[in-house]
């Protein structure tokens, strides 16, 4: 027997692929995965328009290719991280890493870890766990009778209880 949900009286309707809402990417099973391929498909396209601007402005610091990356890399990569913060970033640091190591001039053999240490900066699985924390701090600030404190408990739990369980298989 199937169930049947039903919102003030109407039935709810299940997706049968992917949909695309407010950024979001939602995928039949509420799996994070899809989402976090496609950022990072977004990450990937904003190097390359950095690149291009890094091109046009040789000599440009090591603070403002950061802050670059930061305004236009990973604040793409990272969109709606907090919902589902705690499995590893495998994508987002695939992508980081790339880049990081262009623009410092290392390569492929130098440790990830050390790489982040050098430049001071956590990697990004740590600042996902920052970013959900921080959404979950918000959540007990708030009210339990305030709409904006259900509504993102709701996020919460709905990302949290559904998403699939990832490991830093390493």
């Amino acid at each position: 027997s199937q169930v049947v949900l039903q919102v003030t009286g109407v039935p709810v309707k299940f997706m049968a692929e992917a949909v695309l809402y407010l950024g979001f990417l939602l995928s039949p099973t509420l799996k994070w995965r899809e989402h976090k391929e496609r950022r990072a498909t977004f990450m990937i396209q904003s190097v390359g328009r950095i690149n291009r601007n890094w091109a046009e402005h040789k000599a440009i610091s090591w603070a403002h290719e950061i802050q670059l990356w930061f305004a236009k890399g990973w604040s793409t990569g990272n969109y709606g991280i907090e919902l589902a913060p705690f499995g590893t970033q495998a994508e987002l640091q695939r992508v980081e890493v790339t880049f990081l190591r262009t623009s410092l001039g290392i390569g492929s053999t130098t440790s990830i870890v050390a790489t982040y240490w050098m430049i001071g900066i956590f990697p990004p699985k740590i600042r996902a766990w920052i970013a959900g924390l921080r959404f979950w701090a918000m959540i007990v600030k708030k009210s339990s009778e305030e709409l904006e404190a259900k509504a993102m408990e709701t996020q919460w739990m709905m990302w949290h209880a559904k998403n699939e369980t990832q490991t830093d298989e390493r």
